[in-house]
């Protein structure tokens, strides 16, 4: 399977909204209120660190040879990048019609939705691709609080809220200091937890291992690793990481007709798609135990 050739994605059809666009559209450029400063405090856009990837989480078996055994991928993959000025693109992770993969073979999706999110110009673009991808894209112009939450969402470091469960005989952590991890240089930090016999029935002390790699200069957590060393452990990451993305994959395709909607009432239009962009970090908050 060539790795970075995607054929299962989230699939969120916006037909309906495109079919409604285009009685209340509005042709005109934004106005200059639109565009006016926002007056709500946002946490930043991340600029000049563009890279695009596949956003996964998967359970493997470790075997005593020291190799892994690939189970099922627990998620939809799906695609996240970033470009130089700051724009951010994900594809939709519900998936409609699509299985969850349980192999290395992804079956393929019907279509997919893409979001893309410019807090510089304050809009969002989304469309459909595949198999019922139409003709058409919608462009929204966005409220201060929805700019603020898409914000949030891709650029501020969500906390590691590790907790193990307090029958824990010991708890320590260990900094891994630096690697690649697909061409990103991320930090790793190691939490082991050792429960005692019993706790879940085992006759012996279990070890649970909370990994976490992240790249504070890209702003992104590349890895975040949960399980027993000796037996099953979810892995949750980034693969396919280029950073040089196709930079024409954060406009509609050519030949899309684009249907503005710029007034405030259609900025409720973009809700969903803003509340999707929670999506853009690898989870890195899981329960101990």
């Amino acid at each position: 399977m060539r790795c970075c050739k995607l054929t299962v994605f989230a699939a969120l059809l916006v037909g309906a909204a495109l079919s409604g666009a285009r009685g209340s559209v509005a042709q005109a450029v934004p106005s200059a209120e639109s565009k006016a400063a926002s007056d709500v405090e946002t946490p930043g856009i991340i600029t000049g660190h563009p890279f695009s990837a596949i956003s996964f989480v998967k359970t493997v078996r470790n075997l005593p040879n020291g190799k892994q055994q690939f189970l099922r991928y627990d998620n939809l993959p799906f695609q996240i990048a970033r470009d130089s000025q700051g724009r951010v693109r994900i594809q939709d992770v519900n998936g409609v019609g699509c299985e969850p993969p349980t192999t290395l073979i992804f079956a393929p999706c019907h279509a997919w939705s893409v979001y893309v999110f410019d807090p510089a110009m304050r809009i969002l673009t989304k469309w459909v691709e595949g198999d019922v991808a139409g003709d058409g894209a919608v462009r929204v112009n966005l409220s201060n609080q929805q700019v603020k939450s898409g914000e949030t969402s891709t650029s501020v470091m969500p906390e590691d809220h590790y907790q193990p469960d307090e029958t824990a005989t010991s708890v320590t952590t260990a900094k891994l200091g630096e690697k690649m991890i697909g061409k990103i240089r991320a930090t790793g930090v190691r939490t082991t937890v050792v429960y005692p016999a019993g706790y879940s029935g085992n006759k012996t002390p279990i070890t649970i291992i909370h990994e976490v790699w992240i790249s504070k200069e890209m702003g992104l957590i590349v890895r975040v690793i949960d399980g027993n060393p000796q037996g099953e452990e979810t892995i949750a990451g980034l693969k396919c990481v280029s950073l040089s993305p196709d930079l024409e994959s954060f406009e509609p395709p050519a030949g899309r007709r684009i249907f503005r909607w710029y007034d405030k009432k259609s900025q409720k239009y973009a809700d969903h798609q803003i509340q999707y962009l929670e999506n853009w970090f690898v989870n890195e908050t899981r329960s101990g135990g």
